[in-house]
């Protein structure tokens, strides 16, 4: 092994880091044997978020629509010799559309056990429909679980942006559901993070992680707002974090609860929040059989872009998927000056959205705060040696 002098990498001296990264990106890109969906049953929402990126419409899945995503599936698994069936279950608000949810879960299961591969199931919901009977529908009817709900503040600045369309509050509606199925399911509390709410971040931590006891189950991680679909709510009052700052705070955090995360002695939880992994692809977005549905059975490669009609790479109902416009995703590479950089492994160029759709590189959040976030794990690390070596017993 030699540390690679062209792009700093410490690497085997007969390999050039850059094709190997190439490699193993195109392999996992066009070599994938698994499909992955991630169907919005509707996209219709209970909620009216003032930063939701997305054209809310009433329409839902129709039977005929139903039936053809279970046959694609099922013939897709088969041509493909595929070894299993991921879905993400996503909106507008997929519980509004429960039933649907239930008879395609149900009908994605058969087809699994019918081909002997296995099916993972998860949901991205407000919370808000989500009591414990609905729970134990999605853990025992739909092998779903684990389950992605956002709280973006303390209750009264929560109720301001996170808005039901009822009029009613939502923090609580949210955080007595959550309370009622953590024992069910695997919960993700993520937390939307811009200008207006980052002095309600400290507080908003230490009340899930003190007051609550939410480290283990559910844990909790930061998300920015983003402009995507040229969202009124970034544009028109630059509200939204420019990727250095949300590093800033994310960072902030990681320091903040890394002492819990420790002596609840969460190791997995410790290594995601603190190394920054290798990636081939940055999403499943340029990679081949992952596909986002709408309720009409357009298929697209990017969640930001579902109910984008020009933007659609195929359709269930006509079967085509190999448009021009899914080939421009698929054949996406990071650009020349992303190739020349060290940290090309942890961030593989950046959002592919932000290239095709804003034709602009922006890089990976986790660039700007690996190193100080790779300091606390030394800290860490030190710390653990010191009480290792303390507990040696030397005997004479």
């Amino acid at each position: 092994m030699t540390a690679g002098s062209k792009y700093g990498y410490v690497i085997p001296t007969d390999v050039e880091k850059y094709d190997s990264l190439r490699f193993f990106s195109n392999l996992n890109k066009y070599a994938n044997k698994q499909l992955s969906l991630t169907i919005a049953p509707t996209l219709d929402c209970n909620m009216a978020c003032p930063y939701c990126y997305e054209k809310r419409r009433e329409v839902k899945m129709s039977s005929t629509v139903k039936s053809a995503l279970c046959e694609y599936a099922e013939t897709y698994l088969e041509k493909n010799d595929c070894k299993a069936l991921n879905v993400v279950w996503y909106g507008g608000e997929p519980l509004l559309e429960i039933d649907t949810i239930v008879s395609l879960s149900q009908n994605f299961i058969k087809i699994c056990e019918k081909l002997n591969i296995p099916y993972n199931a998860v949901i991205i919901t407000n919370g808000v429909l989500l009591d414990l009977e609905t729970a134990l529908k999605l853990r025992n009817d739909c092998k779903i679980e684990r389950v992605q709900i956002t709280i973006d503040g303390m209750p009264e600045y929560h109720n301001s942006r996170r808005v039901l369309r009822d009029g009613r509050d939502s923090f609580d509606i949210i955080l007595n559901n959550i309370e009622d199925c953590k024992d069910i399911l695997q919960i993700l509390v993520r937390v939307n993070v811009d200008k207006n709410n980052l002095l309600n971040i400290e507080q908003l931590m230490k009340f899930f992680l003190n007051e609550k006891k939410w480290v283990k189950n559910p844990f909790v991680s930061l998300a920015p707002v983003e402009n995507y679909n040229e969202n009124a709510y970034c544009s028109s009052s630059n509200v939204c974090l420019t990727s250095e700052e949300f590093a800033e705070v994310d960072y902030k955090l990681v320091e903040s609860i890394n002492d819990i995360y420790i002596k609840e002695d969460i190791k997995g939880h410790i290594s995601r929040l603190l190394y920054p992994a290798v990636k081939y692809n940055f999403c499943g977005a340029v990679i081949l059989g992952n596909y986002v549905v709408d309720p009409e059975g357009d298929l697209y490669t990017c969640w930001n872009l579902i109910g984008v009609k020009e933007k659609k790479v195929g359709s269930i109902l006509n079967k085509q998927n190999i448009t021009t416009e899914y080939m421009k995703w698929l054949l996406d590479e990071p650009d020349g000056k992303c190739i020349s950089c060290n940290l090309l492994p942890i961030c593989v160029g950046g959002c592919p959205y932000e290239r095709l759709v804003n034709d602009q590189t922006k890089c990976e959040k986790r660039v700007y705060n690996f190193k100080e976030k790779l300091l606390i794990a030394y800290q860490n690390y030190l710390e653990n040696s010191k009480v290792s070596n303390n507990n040696i017993e030397v005997k004479l």
